[in-house]
């Protein structure tokens, strides 16, 4: 069985947790409007019994190219020639 989930937009990095003065912890925007959003997609996409046993994941992110880059690099990363590596982490984007 596979399932395919599409979570739209522009993923988000993980940004870690803040601690205020009184010992409240809390998510800083813009990561827990988008952790929300994503958790209703997949709400909406995955509507069969919860899933039980070994998993196997693939995960895909699709960014869209920085606009600071000449034109001639925009060219190369959008035919698939370079692949930068580039801030986020991966670690922090799952």
């Amino acid at each position: 069985m596979m399932i395919k989930l599409t979570i739209p937009g522009e993923p988000i990095p993980a940004s870690r947790p803040r601690v205020t003065r009184h010992g409240f912890v809390f998510t800083a925007e813009p990561y827990s409007s988008y952790k929300e959003k994503a958790h209703q997609v997949i709400k909406q996409q995955y509507l069969d019994t919860p899933i039980s046993g070994a998993l196997h994941v693939q995960i895909k992110f699709y960014r869209s190219v920085q606009k600071s880059v000449s034109e001639l690099e925009r060219h190369r990363r959008l035919s698939g020639l370079h692949r930068p590596t580039m801030k986020p982490d991966i670690d922090n984007l799952i």
